[in-house]
């Protein structure tokens, strides 16, 4: 209530009077109401294109939205769960909105083309899973291949302008997880920023995606500390 409703609501009042925006929101969502001792690690992010994330849990967009100053593609009905926060995000051009189900995958690529031309932010947010993921292990980059879903990344393919990056974090169920209705103060969460994927550089799309899976494993390895 306090970090999706109240403050929003707040930013957008005094908006015409101080400089609140969604990264204030969200870094006062992560760092102070939930404590997170947060590590990122890894490359440093590309100046435009797509970020993919894993899909955890709710905090999802703030996290990644937060440490990679990204845009998001999001439903319309994100605002009857969270109205102000959905409404600062739209104000500050974070978000994007689409009707699932509705919108073609060439649809979506669009709206997100014309938006990073039409705005500084240059840098698109999206979860590649499709939905919000509970698995605990991952074993194989053939298991992890069967949770990603590559529409809208054929069509980044076939336009071949936009690198991807992969932004993977671990506990972020552990410090907010709205499916089991807890949530944990001080949880320690490890982001590590891939390195950037150029789909120019790949002669087949099947190419470009098992470079994105193996590279997402190689990262999730790494936050999750298997050996």
């Amino acid at each position: 209530m306090w970090s999706w409703i109240i403050v929003p609501f707040t930013f957008i009042i005094l908006r015409p009077f101080m400089r609140l925006d969604y990264q204030t929101n969200a870094r006062h969502f992560l760092y102070t109401v939930l404590g997170i001792q947060h590590t990122i690690t890894g490359e440093k992010l590309i100046d435009e294109g797509f970020i993919l994330p894993n899909h955890r849990c709710f905090i999802d967009s703030f996290i990644d939205g937060y440490v990679s100053e990204s845009m998001g593609i999001g439903r319309w009905l994100v605002i009857l769960g969270s109205p102000f926060a959905a409404l600062l995000s739209y104000i500050d051009n974070r978000i994007i909105f689409i009707n699932r189900g509705k919108d073609s995958r060439n649809n979506i690529y669009a709206k997100c083309v014309f938006r990073m031309n039409k705005h500084n932010t240059k840098r698109i947010v999206f979860y590649p899973e499709g939905t919000r993921n509970n698995y605990t292990t991952l074993n194989s980059r053939d298991e992890l291949k069967s949770y990603i879903k590559f529409g809208l990344l054929k069509s980044i393919y076939e336009d071949k302008k936009y690198p991807v990056q992969l932004l993977i974090s671990n506990n972020k169920e552990n410090a907010f997880n709205e499916k089991k209705l807890t949530a944990q103060y001080g949880v320690k969460i490890h982001t590590k920023i891939s390195c950037a994927i150029h789909p120019k550089d790949y002669a087949t799309d099947v190419e470009f995606f098992d470079e994105i899976v193996k590279v997402w494993f190689d990262c999730y390895t790494e936050t999750h500390n298997i050996i």
